[in-house]
């Protein structure tokens, strides 16, 4: 979202500009937010399957749309949540930002991810 007013979004949007030549989408971001989690469980040592997953509730850090981290109870992502509007700007449709929600997370409700074997 390239309304959102923080550092790390700015930088997002500066370097996927740069590569792409044009603004990137809420969709941009949450490829950015997936490879991210990736890159943060490999720095912490995991190099296969289990340690990859043993390692994605202990992935955290700051991106684009605020602090993120992963809920080890459901695996879900949790981070605010942003409420927009799509209007029309300089360099087509962008998002106007209407109201930031707190992150919460999800309920757990019985599911359970399995666990990878090899």
């Amino acid at each position: 979202m390239p309304t959102l007013d923080n550092p790390e979004n700015a930088a997002f949007v500066e370097a996927f500009k740069a590569k792409t030549g044009r603004i990137p989408s809420e969709y941009a971001v949450q490829g950015y937010d997936s490879a991210r989690a990736l890159v943060e469980k490999v720095k912490s040592g995991a190099t296969d399957r289990a340690a990859l997953a043993a390692a994605l509730p202990k992935v955290a850090f700051t991106g684009p749309r605020g602090e993120l981290r992963i809920d080890p109870a459901t695996n879900n992502v949790v981070q605010p949540i942003h409420v927009y509007e799509n209007v029309a700007g300089p360099d087509g449709l962008t998002q106007k930002v209407l109201a930031t929600l707190p992150a919460e997370a999800d309920p757990v409700n019985g599911c359970e991810m399995p666990v990878a074997t090899n």
